[in-house]
C-alpha cells in the first residue's frame, strides 16, 4: 500500500514468462521473471519502486507413479491391460489408421501405454483375437493420466459374429468426458473433463454404453481413444478391463 497518489506502472523483466497489461500480470511460459512496480512522484512524495522475483515451473508431463492397483477378484474381470490380472490377447494397441504415437512405458514398475500427439487411436482384438464377450459384464474400467487433455472419449465397437467391421451387424458407442458447455447436454457425456496431472479412475456402466448405441457386446472387437486438443494431447492409460458384479 502507499499513501501517495502517484501513478503506478509495472514491468516484467522476462516477457516470455510473464506479460503485463495495465495492472494485470499474465503467465505465458516457464522460467524466471522479476515484476517491478514503480510509483511516480506526487506532491511531497518521491518516486519509488518495489520488485519481486518468481519462477514458473513446467507442469508435470508424466506421472511419477503408477495408478493404484485394482482390487476386484480376477474371476470377475476380463482384462485387456493390467499388471494385476491375466490379460486377454490384443491384436494391436495402435492400428495403422491411428493418428497418435504409442510408447510402451514403465513407471514405478508399472506398465502403461502412453499416447502422445493424440487425435484418435484404435485398439483391436478380433483378428486373430479372440473377440471379447462382455455380455455379462456390468462395467468398463480404465485409469487415465493426462497433462493437457481437456476432452477425452472412449468408444467401444462390436463387430458382430462375423468379426468384420462393416458387416452390417456392427454396434458402437462413444462416451465423452468434457467440461465444455457445448457438450453439457450430450446424451453420451458421462462426466466432466478428467483432472489433469493425476490418475483418474474411470468406471462406466455397460448400460450407459448400451443406451448410447452399443446394443450388443458379445463380439467386442475395437476400442478407440480420442482427445482434445486434437493432435497434441498426451494420455497414459492402465488397468483396462471389464468387470462383472462390482464397480470400483
Amino acid at each position: 500500500t502507499s499513501n501517495s497518489a502517484g501513478a503506478f506502472t509495472y514491468t516484467s523483466s522476462n516477457s516470455s514468462v510473464a506479460t503485463i497489461s495495465g495492472n494485470t500480470v499474465t503467465i505465458v511460459g516457464v522460467g524466471t521473471t522479476t515484476i517491478t512496480a514503480t510509483q511516480a512522484a506526487n506532491g511531497s512524495f518521491v518516486a519509488g519502486s518495489v520488485a519481486t522475483t518468481f519462477t514458473v515451473n513446467p507442469a508435470a508431463v508424466a506421472p511419477t507413479a503408477g495408478a493404484a492397483n485394482p482390487t476386484l477378484p480376477s474371476a470377475r474381470v476380463i482384462s485387456l491391460f493390467s499388471n494385476v490380472y491375466t490379460n486377454r490377447a490384443v491384436d494391436t494397441w495402435r492400428t495403422s489408421w491411428s493418428a497418435a504415437t504409442l510408447t510402451d512405458t514403465v513407471i514405478g514398475g508399472n506398465n502403461m501405454k502412453r499416447y502422445s500427439n493424440l487425435n484418435f487411436v484404435g485398439v483391436e482384438f478380433h483378428s486373430p483375437g479372440p473377440q471379447v464377450n462382455a455380455t455379462a459384464a456390468d462395467s468398463f474400467h480404465i485409469n487415465v493420466w493426462t497433462p493437457n487433455a481437456t476432452t477425452f472419449r472412449i468408444k467401444l465397437v462390436d463387430f458382430g459374429a462375423g468379426g468384420t467391421f462393416g458387416g452390417g451387424d456392427d454396434r458402437e458407442a462413444e462416451i465423452i468426458f468434457s467440461s465444455d458447455p457445448a457438450d453439457a447436454n450430450l446424451p453420451n457425456r458421462y462426466g466432466n473433463a478428467l483432472t489433469q496431472g493425476q490418475w483418474n479412475t474411470v468406471s462406466i456402466p455397460m448400460s450407459f454404453f448400451a443406451s448410447n448405441g452399443l446394443s450388443t457386446r458379445a463380439n467386442l472387437s475395437q476400442l478407440i481413444f480420442s482427445a482434445i486438443p486434437t493432435g497434441s494431447s498426451t494420455v497414459f492409460v492402465d488397468n483396462i478391463f471389464f468387470s462383472t458384479g462390482a464397480t470400483l
